[in-house]
C-alpha cells in the first residue's frame, strides 16, 4: 500500500517593453522595437512510503525537481509602403534559458536515513538561442492582392547533463516561406488562398529528462533528444459580409517527423514508462464555418462548426503503429431584442 505525498508550486514573471515611431510622410510607415522577458519557476516534491508490503522490495523513497524557465525575446520590425507596393522587415532573437536540479534519495533502514542515489540525481541545463529575420513583399490591384516572404532562423541548443559531464548540442537552420493571394468580389465577398510553413520546437516540459515518480506504476519524463518539427499549412477561405457575416473555410496540415507522448508497459518491472519521441507522422484535413445572420433588426442567429479528419502514423519499438478517425462540434446561438432594453438569448 502505497501513503504519496506530492506538492507542485508555479510562479512567475512576464514584462514587455514596445516603442514604435511614426513617419510624417507616410502614416503606414512604422518602425517597431519590442523586449519581453518571462521568468517562471516550477517547484516539486515527491514523498512515498510503502505499508503492509507483500512481495514488494523497493526502499521508500523521496524526489525534488527544481525547474527553472527564462526567456528574453528582443525584436525590430519595419514597414514601408509604397503606392501598390508594402515591404516589411525585420529581426529577431529569442534567449531560452532552462534548468532542472532534480534529486532521488531512499531510506536506508540500516542508518534510518534517506541517502542519494547518485544515478537517479543530476542537473540539466538546457539554453536555446534563436537567431531569425524575414521580409516579405504584399502587392495590391484593384481585386487582386498578393504576399510573399520568407524567413531564415537559426537555433542553437546546447544541453549540459552537469552532474556525469555529459553534453548534447543541436544546431540547425530552417528557411521559412510563406505566400497567399486575396481575390475580392462584389457583395462584399472575398477568396483567400494561403500556404504557411511553421517550425514547431520542443519545450523543457518536453527535454527535462526528470523522471517523475510520483506513482511508482507509472514513470514519466522527457526526452532532450528531440528534434524540431517543420509543418505545413494550406488553407482556402470564403468570406462574405454583406447583411451579416458568413466564413467558410478548408485547411490541410501535414507534418513528419512530429512529436509525440508514447507509452510502453514494462511486464518485467510492471511499470509503464512514458517519454516523447519524434515517431509521427500527422496529417490533418479540416472544413469550418461560421455564420452570423440578422434575420430581422431585432432577431440574429449565430452559427458555427467544423469536421475534421486527422491521421496518425509512427514507428514505437520497431512496430508501425497509426490511427485515423473524424471530430468535430457545432455551435448555434440566437438572441432577440425587445423593448426596455430586455434580451433574450438561447445557444
Amino acid at each position: 500500500q502505497l501513503l504519496g505525498e506530492s506538492r507542485y508550486d508555479w510562479g512567475g514573471l512576464d514584462a514587455t517593453l514596445n516603442y514604435q515611431k511614426g513617419f510624417k510622410s507616410s502614416k503606414d510607415r512604422l518602425l517597431t522595437f519590442s523586449y519581453k522577458t518571462n521568468h517562471s519557476k516550477e517547484p516539486q516534491e515527491n514523498d512515498n512510503i510503502f505499508i503492509n508490503r507483500q512481495n514488494f522490495t523497493s526502499p521508500d523513497y523521496r524526489q525534488t525537481n527544481d525547474s527553472r524557465s527564462k526567456e528574453q525575446t528582443i525584436q525590430v520590425d519595419y514597414v514601408h509602403p509604397f503606392k501598390k507596393l508594402n515591404i516589411e522587415g525585420g529581426i529577431k532573437g529569442i534567449l531560452r534559458d532552462n534548468n532542472s536540479n532534480f534529486e532521488y534519495s531512499s531510506f536506508n533502514e540500516g542508518t534510518g536515513n534517506y541517502e542519494v542515489n547518485p544515478a537517479m540525481t543530476n542537473k540539466f541545463d538546457n539554453n536555446q538561442d534563436i537567431v531569425g529575420a524575414y521580409n516579405s513583399y504584399s502587392y495590391n490591384l484593384k481585386d487582386w492582392g498578393f504576399k510573399a516572404g520568407v524567413r531564415v532562423e537559426g537555433t542553437f541548443t546546447n544541453a549540459d547533463f552537469i552532474s556525469n559531464a555529459s553534453t548534447v548540442k543541436t544546431d540547425y537552420f530552417n528557411v521559412i516561406p510563406t505566400f497567399s493571394a486575396n481575390r475580392k468580389f462584389k457583395n462584399m465577398s472575398s477568396l483567400n488562398f494561403g500556404y504557411t510553413q511553421r517550425i514547431e520546437r520542443p519545450g523543457i516540459y518536453n527535454l527535462n529528462p526528470f523522471v517523475d515518480r510520483s506513482n511508482p506504476n507509472f514513470e514519466s519524463s522527457g526526452n532532450p533528444d528531440l528534434e524540431a518539427v517543420l509543418s505545413n499549412n494550406l488553407e482556402l477561405t470564403y468570406s462574405r459580409f454583406k447583411k451579416g457575416s458568413v466564413n467558410i473555410g478548408l485547411s490541410y496540415n501535414f507534418a513528419n517527423n512530429t512529436i509525440q507522448q508514447v507509452s510502453v508497459y514494462n511486464d518485467a518491472t510492471q511499470i509503464t514508462y512514458t517519454t516523447y519521441e519524434n515517431v509521427g507522422k500527422d496529417r490533418n484535413l479540416t472544413t469550418n464555418i461560421n455564420v452570423n445572420f440578422p434575420i430581422t433588426s431585432k432577431w440574429n442567429l449565430s452559427m458555427s462548426g467544423n469536421i475534421g479528419y486527422t491521421k496518425l502514423q509512427g514507428t514505437i519499438n520497431g512496430v508501425m503503429t497509426e490511427n485515423d478517425g473524424f471530430s468535430g462540434y457545432g455551435y448555434g446561438n440566437t438572441s432577440y431584442k425587445f423593448e426596455h432594453e430586455w434580451r433574450a438569448s438561447a445557444s
